[in-house]
């Protein structure tokens, strides 16, 4: 029997900002309170993936790979890519081991290493992070030298993504550094 996904969550501190603007923007609130639920989605699809035979995708990142902000965990981009696959061939599965809040540093320390824990062989991998590193202030020498311990740890051929969004000229200032 194949041993079971570790339900990652990225810990947070009590003072965190997110927390701070929460009480003060519906929105955000809204958004932060999907947190949990998405990723209990995902730990519960990724169970059912587990034990299904087909193509595997394995999909790496931050909450914009679970899917937080969209009307659902199911309305968000990954099972959107899925159907697609789907269409083509139907086994085609996904595990999503991403994590609300992860930065470079989980996908490599806590994400990757699931890959050799479980005896995953995926036929697709993609990457989407950086968008924490880059909002939390870490400076353009540590995103890089975080950028670059990852993407020597990424299995060859892994799609790495990114993303526009506020801030779009500073990050890519960060992305020519990368």
């Amino acid at each position: 029997m194949t041993q079971p996904l570790p339900r990652l969550r990225v810990q947070r501190n009590p003072w965190n900002l997110t927390r701070l603007v929460a009480r003060l923007a519906k929105g955000v609130a809204k958004v932060d309170a999907q947190r949990e639920p998405y990723a209990t989605y995902w730990d519960e699809a990724n169970a059912d993936a587990m034990s299904e035979d087909g193509p595997l995708w394995l999909a790496l990142g931050d909450s914009a790979v679970q899917g937080v902000g969209a009307s659902s965990p199911d309305a968000g981009w990954v099972p959107k890519i899925l159907e697609r696959l789907q269409a083509e061939n139907p086994a085609w599965r996904v595990i999503n081991v991403s994590m609300t809040g992860a930065r470079m540093t989980h996908v490599e320390d806590d994400q990757l290493p699931l890959i050799a824990s479980h005896d995953l062989d995926p036929t697709l991998v993609t990457c989407m992070i950086g968008t924490n590193d880059f909002l939390g202030g870490a400076s353009a020498a540590r995103i890089r030298s975080d950028a670059t311990g990852l993407l020597r740890q990424l299995p060859a051929g892994t799609y790495f993504g990114r993303g526009g969004g506020p801030g779009q000229r500073r990050s890519s200032a960060f992305q020519q550094a990368i």
